[in-house]
């Protein structure tokens, strides 16, 4: 995966980013825990990429709800992969990203991804220097991959 592939044609971005979770399945109304949560979203990013992948130059999608999505992807679209877990409904703005077990960069590579980050970060936070050298390690093991990491 390199960058151009998540570009138009005009090296222009259009990423539709789908890699809500906890405020999609609140959204929805369903427990995203539940077995009728599970498949409700995963349904629903399905439909939601077999309808919109083929519009933009790339999507971003999780791995919890939108892996099986995929096979469902535009061929021509790139693809972004979340390495974290859910943090738009995080109440602790503070803490360092949650991670999922089991998955990392290895993972999205070999899903044909790229690598997406979302950080809350403030420079006088506590957490400050954790997350920058969280952020310094993912950005050098993506690099030495050879995989874009969009942060």
């Amino acid at each position: 995966m390199t960058l151009d592939q998540l570009q138009t044609a005009k090296k222009h971005f259009t990423i539709a980013a789908f890699d809500q979770r906890g405020s999609l399945a609140k959204l929805m109304g369903v427990d995203p825990a539940s077995e009728v949560g599970i498949e409700t979203l995963t349904h629903f990013k399905q439909t939601w990429m077999e309808v919109v992948s083929s519009l933009c130059s790339a999507v971003l999608v999780d791995p919890e709800f939108g892996l099986e999505s995929l096979q469902k992807k535009d061929p021509k679209a790139g693809l972004l992969l979340s390495l974290e877990r859910s943090s738009y409904d995080a109440d602790n703005k503070d803490a360092l990203p949650l991670m999922y077990d089991g998955w990392g960069i290895p993972e999205i590579i070999a899903r044909g991804g790229a690598v997406k980050l979302l950080l809350f970060y403030h420079p006088k936070s506590e957490t400050s220097a954790a997350k920058l050298e969280f952020v310094k390690r993912t950005y050098n093991e993506c690099k030495e991959k050879h995989v874009p990491f969009l942060l």
